[in-house]
This record gives C-alpha cells, structure tokens and sequence, in this order.
C-alpha cells in the first residue's frame, strides 16, 4: 500500500479555522517495477473527493459496486465515499489529489459556472482516452503545481490550491458535458445533505452559525433547510444539535471526566451553556442525566449477576 506523502504543514491553516493538512494530499505516481495499490477509503480520507489523472500505464478503481477500468490518459473524479482503493499495473504513472469537501465547495463556488461545477463534483466521472487527448497535457501541469504548493506550504497556498482545483472541475465539466441542471441523486436534496452531515461532522464541536455551513457547502440557507427538510424532516439546525446532543450523551455515559470538561470538549463556552441546551433537549442537566444512567446500569448488573 502506498500513502499520500506531500500535505501542507498545520502552520497554515488559512481556510477558515482547518488545518490545510486536514483537508488536501497529493501524489505523484511515479512508474515502478510492480503494481501498486492505493487505499482511499481509508479512516483519514473518508469524506473526500478524489482526482487521479493517468499519464501512462493502466489500473482499475474498486468502487463500492464494481470496478472501474482506468487506461492512460485518463482522469477520474471519485467523490466521497464511492471508491475504495486504486491499482496501477507495473509502470503506470500519474497523479493523484484528495481533497475535503470544504475545499471541494469552495473551488465549486469560486466560478462564475458555480452550479455546474458543484453538479460535477458529486459525480463518479472517467474522462477516457479518446477525451483527453489534449487534456493530458494542459492538465498535468496543474497537478504538478498543486503538489508544489503543498510541499512548499507557503503564504496563500490555501487559495492556490482552491483556484487549481477549480480549474480541475472546470476540465471536468468541459470534457463530460454534463448539464448544470440535471440531478445528482435520487431523492431531490439527498447529495446536498449528504454533504451537510459530512461538514457537520467535522464541525458540529465548533458551533457554527447555519450561514457558515451553507456558504461552505456552496448552497443559499434556504436550498440547505429545502434539503434538510426533505432528507431528515427537520431543519439544518436541528440536525447539528442532535449531533451535539448525540456525542454528549456518549460522553456522559462513558467518560469520567466532569461535565464541566464534557462541555468544553463539545465547544460550548461555559458549564451553564451547555446545561441549558442539554436540559431543553434531554428534559434533564446532564449530571441527573448521567446519575440516572449510572443508576439504571447498575440495577441491570444486579439482576444478571443474581442468576444461577
């Protein structure tokens, strides 16, 4: 197995409050003797979209149906979740990004054709030989690039590497000729929550404001509540405090610490904060809360322990 050896240092975090190391590798696939193989639905990499622009060679992409035949040139576009690892036979070469979805809606909103690009975005997408034969060569130096900004880590890198990005979809877009308007999923709203709760997930500790989370996932608050209102019967404020709620809960059964550290742990700004929002919710503070659950498991160990 191969790992992703160039991500930009925590010295520069200049894409909201994140670490850019938490949300973008590059790798460069130099020609070996043997096959190589890429896992990339690894813990550390879930949530994000992948870009793979063959130069040489072939391999094949084990997505989560199927597999993905891939011969040089190509480029492929694996959004989150939809592949789990990639194999290159002996001397295939290329280049691979892995980005987060923060960037991921940025560089979609960055463009004046945002919509359509955030359309291409959350799609499987293999770009073949026969479409790529001038892309190769526009399209390696922008990889090259993006893996030089990375390695250098300096002033405005962030932004760099959101503008190269954008410029990959953008290829994208031009060489699928997919329309801007047709769906992405199934269910009108499920791509855009799908992506919330991925953001929420990475976020939900911070307590952003519903605008930021929407401006983040390229969206007007009104196409995420459309959305939220649709996937889970509730607003998008009320999923994020049900996360909240969700890992408090955890917490308070399973960790010792006083729920004063429970609270900062979760973001919130002081222990009587974090008592109201769980009492409002919960109908309980979170020490009877906690008291009540230590208590009930404590009758269970006395029932199963009185048996034969």
């Amino acid at each position: 197995m191969v790992a992703y050896p160039h991500s930009l240092p925590d010295s520069h975090p200049d894409i909201g409050e994140t670490p850019l190391a938490t949300l973008m590798e590059s790798e460069s696939m130099v020609p070996a003797l043997a096959a190589r193989e890429w896992v990339i639905d690894a813990a550390r990499r879930q949530g994000r979209s992948h870009a793979l622009l063959l130069t040489a060679g072939k391999g094949v992409a084990t997505l989560r149906h199927g597999q993905l035949a891939l011969r040089a040139p190509c480029l492929a576009w694996l959004p989150p979740g939809m592949a789990q690892s990639i194999r290159l036979e002996a001397g295939g070469a290329g280049y691979m990004l892995s980005a987060a979805e923060e960037l991921v809606s940025r560089a979609s909103a960055a463009s004046q054709h945002a919509a359509a690009l955030r359309n291409v975005a959350d799609r499987l997408l293999h770009i073949g030989p026969d479409e790529m034969a001038a892309g190769r060569d526009m399209l390696r130096p922008v990889f090259e690039a993006v893996s030089h900004e990375l390695r250098q880590a300096a002033k405005g890198a962030a932004g760099i590497a959101v503008a190269y990005l954008s410029i990959v979809l953008t290829h994208l877009w031009r060489m699928s000729d997919i329309d801007p308007e047709a769906p992405t999923g199934d269910r009108p709203g499920s791509v855009v929550f799908q992506r919330f709760l991925r953001v929420v997930e990475m976020h939900f500790r911070e307590h952003w404001p519903i605008s930021r989370y929407a401006r983040t996932l390229g969206v007007t608050e009104r196409r995420l509540h459309a959305a939220s209102m649709r996937s889970a019967g509730c607003g998008p404020l009320a999923v994020v405090h049900e996360r909240l709620l969700q890992e408090a809960r955890v917490r308070l059964q399973q960790s010792p610490l006083p729920v004063a550290q429970v609270a900062y742990g979760l973001g919130f700004r002081d222990t009587a904060h974090f008592n109201r929002f769980f009492r409002r919710h919960m109908g309980v503070p979170p020490g009877s809360y906690r008291r009540r659950v230590l208590e009930e498991a404590g009758r269970e160990d006395l029932t199963y322990s009185a048996w034969p």
